[in-house]
């Protein structure tokens, strides 16, 4: 499974985030699932788009364009690491 965070501004609790995600269903094939909302937690997230691909392969390219949208739509990736200047 691959998650990452997205948020738009410097994260409190409970403020506006998506997460992507890309995750293997056996039988089924992947998963590429991408959630949000306001309130954090698992729970409380939203599916905004859910995708579901027969192969890896076109599990990533998807993924990947989902990633490029939301950074182009001003998400910034969330790192644990990141400093907040």
């Amino acid at each position: 499974m691959m998650i990452q965070a997205f948020y738009q501004s410097k994260p409190v609790q409970d403020t506006p985030y998506r997460e992507l995600l890309l995750e293997h269903e056996d039988g089924k094939g992947w998963h590429v699932l991408l959630l949000g909302g306001t309130k954090w937690g698992a729970k409380n997230a939203s599916t905004i788009s859910d995708i579901l691909v027969a192969d890896f392969e076109k599990a990533k390219v998807e993924y990947d364009r989902i990633f490029e949208e939301l950074h182009d739509s001003c998400w910034r990736p969330y790192t644990p690491y990141e400093t907040w200047d």
